[in-house]
């Protein structure tokens, strides 16, 4: 069975970027915003459970991110359950900059664990887990999960483990092995934008690494 799309933008309110803003005006799918000011993984799984009562597959992007109207389509039309957009992200703590695929560990293994400093030009491969940024998740997961009583975003009480930096796209991707899925990334989906301080995307990554002299 074939199901709708939706677009669910997670936002704590203020942090909408421009570029986001912009792409939303060209989509052809719906868009729903999810508001929580305290905690984005509230507004993730409100994302969630609004597609799973719509019937609907949902492409997530985090409010500080945008991408291209092919991009999105290119992951609509993949044929997987899971699948992302590689995004460049930012550790303050750990002053790190890193694409937000992880090609091994776990949850219980940190979430700087596996981290990818490499965005491949092209292939769809499989991974352990990546963030929220820009995400496809078909109806049929999302189902799975409301059928087997799991939160997308919170683990059960019999999985709590000592660890702060759990975040909610570790737990859910931590579920969704648990239930049989597996998760890819589109390496060919390279136009996505981090707006931070700066925007971190392959060009501007690619400059500082220039700057600096990385090879």
């Amino acid at each position: 069975m074939t199901y709708p799309t939706i677009i669910g933008i997670p936002t704590r309110g203020n942090d909408l970027s421009v570029n986001l803003i912009m792409l939303i005006n060209s989509l052809k799918y719906p868009v729903y915003f999810q508001q929580c000011n305290f905690s984005a993984s509230l507004a993730q799984n409100l994302v969630f459970t609004t597609a799973f009562h719509k019937e609907s597959n949902v492409i997530m992007l985090d409010s500080d991110v945008s991408t291209s109207p092919e991009t999105i389509d290119k992951l609509i039309s993949s044929g997987k359950d899971v699948i992302s957009a590689p995004v460049f992200h930012y550790d303050i703590n750990l002053r790190d900059v890193h694409v937000d695929v992880c090609l091994s560990g776990g949850i219980r293994e940190g979430a700087s664990e596996g981290r990818n400093y490499v965005m491949k030009s092209s292939g769809i491969e499989e991974i352990r887990h990546s963030s929220f940024s820009c995400i496809f998740i078909s109806y049929n997961v999302l189902k799975a999960f409301h059928d087997n009583k799991e939160s997308y975003t919170e683990l059960n009480d019999s999985e709590k483990i000592e660890d702060e930096n759990v975040t909610s796209d570790q737990v859910f991707y931590h579920k969704l092995k648990k239930l049989g899925f597996k998760a890819y990334v589109d390496w060919s989906c390279r136009d996505t934008t981090h707006s931070r301080v700066v925007d971190l995307n392959i060009n501007s990554i690619t400059r500082i690494q220039k700057l600096i002299r990385i090879e």
